[in-house]
């Protein structure tokens, strides 16, 4: 886990936008399953309108963890070309409270500090030029319970850890926008950037009499370049508007483990990675253009992904000189193409075809780690293929004056599907049976499934009281070996009903989220969670231009219920499993001033 989401301080963010299905035509091999986009924000988006100088703060409380977020937000125009936002966020918590007896909650200390800077100059009514710099801090300090402990099968005395992750982009972005359709490009946006992020874990434990530091440093290099434009024409009296660019970027990446064996005074340092450059390189083109009450979107990509990995004397520090560090490179054009039809001012149909991939990542290629303690070890796989899918979907989108709805069926065929450290049996070393986990590639797989999500309100200004509900069934099976995906949860079904006042003033609305129990195969010995029913109640209330408060109480009823990737794996002969349950009742409060 490379704790990609710890490096997002979501109080720079103006929105954030998640794209579903396969497009990477467009976005690249990231895009394989869909995309979350982040929007970061702007001084414009925080200055009022007239103002020379504005703040905005937000400050939220979160019972579960005891936590605590402030943000300080200052946009300032400088000059009539010149604007500057600068923001600081504060974020405190502690342990999460959940359904859990309290001799296994640990003691945990969560800090964060966060800036982030966005200079912009517009140089004139079409063009603009934003500086932006972004710094992510946060650490995490964990100490482990006895009762934890105690069911770690005797392993450690003592269980300690302090991860701290670290990130600062840097980044320049130009924006244009044409002001005359005739105009060779009508869009232009380019920008360049550079970030190091690092995440360190550093493990103080004691084995047996043997007390001991383990220190692992992610580190993640990553230099790039991207441009997008978009250019419109004609074409036997249809315009068809064209998206095209490129994208191209290189990280360097490296994981060490430093092991200080304080009773000895000895230090060994090792990988079980070796260090790996990630070139990736990518050329896209788009095409948009209606005909009657017809629209049709087609794209194409040319993706290039190549992994060049370094074997030095700290990869498999015991056995350097017979592990090999496998390098290797990937070519990949994905088409897209979608057609839709407007049958009426309200209803539009569709359908959409697409393919993506996904290519090995650095430690799915070379991974050489041994546990003796545990009675594991990860081996390499050089013969690693990139995913790839074919997906399919057709759906609806109708829209009335009080209501809003959209459907959609689809089925992804997966072939090659990475499988990361699977269970790839055992080996003998020195005599002793180990467990081995490898990444592999699964022949097949399908995953299909039906969506649903719709609201009603029953006054056609779009105000008063309202029915929300956003319904999801899928199935997802390894074709190869015959069983069911243990990623997947059936069915989910997240109903909402509130009251949303004049000018969306005010909100309230009591949520219900239902989730069916994962299915798995007749075979599966785990703890299996049940099927489970949470209700939620939220409301937010804009008392004035200057003042917004917001308030929720989550898991209303109080049940302990679980996320089963949490679980997935685990058994309940200790009686611990609830260690492992998601957030008790608890609430949020929270209040934005902006002036």
């Amino acid at each position: 886990n490379l704790g990609q989401a710890d490096y997002v301080d979501f109080s720079c963010l103006k929105s954030t936008e998640i794209i579903k299905g396969s497009i990477s035509s467009l976005y690249g091999s990231d895009a394989l399953g869909g995309l979350i986009y982040y929007n970061t924000l702007k001084p414009y988006d925080i200055l009022k309108d007239g103002s020379d100088f504005s703040v905005e703060i937000p400050i939220n409380y979160y019972s579960e963890n005891d936590g605590r977020t402030f943000s300080n937000k200052l946009a300032a125009k400088l000059s009539d070309n010149l604007s500057a936002l600068f923001i600081y966020t504060n974020e405190v918590s502690f342990a999460t409270r959940n359904a859990a007896p309290y001799k296994y909650v640990d003691e945990t200390n969560n800090y964060g500090d966060n800036l982030c800077f966005n200079l912009q100059y517009d140089i004139n009514d079409q063009s603009s030029l934003n500086i932006v710099v972004k710094d992510v801090n946060r650490s995490s300090r964990v100490k482990s319970s006895e009762a934890n402990l105690a069911n770690m099968n005797g392993l450690y005395n003592k269980l300690d850890s302090n991860t701290i992750v670290e990130r600062t982009k840097v980044s320049a972005e130009y924006t244009y926008e044409s002001d005359n359709d005739a105009a060779l490009i009508n869009k232009a946006k380019a920008s360049i950037y550079w970030q190091e992020g690092v995440i360190n874990d550093n493990y103080s434990r004691q084995v047996g009499s043997t007390s001991e530091d383990k220190i692992y440093d992610l580190t993640n290099k990553l230099i790039g370049m991207n441009s997008e434009f978009n250019t419109n024409i004609n074409i036997f009296n249809d315009v068809h508007k064209l998206t095209y660019g490129f994208e191209i970027s290189e990280n360097d990446g490296s994981r060490t483990r430093r092991t200080e064996n304080l009773t000895l005074g000895t230090t060994r340092v090792e990988k079980d990675t070796p260090d790996t450059k990630t070139l990736r390189g990518r050329l896209y083109l788009q095409d948009q253009f209606s005909s009657g009450d017809f629209d049709f979107s087609a794209g194409l990509g040319y993706d290039y992904y190549s992994l060049d990995s370094k074997l030095d004397d700290e990869y498999n520090y015991a056995d350097s000189d017979t592990i090999e560090a496998a390098d290797d490179s990937y070519q990949v054009v994905t088409p897209k193409f979608t057609v839709s039809y407007r049958a009426s001012d309200d209803l539009t149909l569709y359908a959409r075809y697409s393919q993506g991939f996904r290519p090995p990542v650095w430690y799915q290629l070379n991974a050489s780690f041994e546990n003796p303690i545990a009675g594991y070890i990860t081996q390499s796989n050089p013969d690693l293929k990139p995913e790839k899918s074919n997906d399919f979907e057709i759906g609806y989108k109708l829209n009335g004056d009080n209501y809003e709805t959209t459907f959609a069926t689809y089925y992804n065929r997966y072939s090659d599907f990475l499988d990361t450290f699977s269970d790839a049996g055992t080996t003998i070393i020195d005599g002793r049976q180990f467990s081995v986990f490898q990444t592999q590639n699964v022949s097949d797989v399908e995953i299909y499934g039906v969506e649903f999500a719709g609201i009603y309100f029953f006054n056609p200004k779009k105000e008063g009281f309202f029915v929300r509900n956003v319904f999801a069934w899928q199935e997802g099976n390894d074709l190869t070996s015959n069983i069911p995906l243990e990623t997947i949860i059936p069915v989910t079904n997240n109903f909402s009903l509130g009251y949303m006042g004049s000018d969306d003033q005010w909100q309230a609305s009591v949520d219900m989220l239902y989730s069916v129990r994962p299915r798995l195969s007749s075979d599966y010995q785990y703890y299996i969670p049940s099927t489970s029913l949470v209700f939620d109640l939220n409301a937010y209330w804009r008392v004035s231009d200057s003042v917004t408060l917001n308030a929720a109480v989550n898991n209303f009823t109080n049940q302990a219920y679980f996320n089963f990737q949490d679980v997935r794996g685990k058994d309940n002969s200790d009686g611990d499993i609830y260690r492992y349950s998601l957030p008790e009742r608890n609430f949020q409060v929270g209040v934005k001033f902006h002036f």
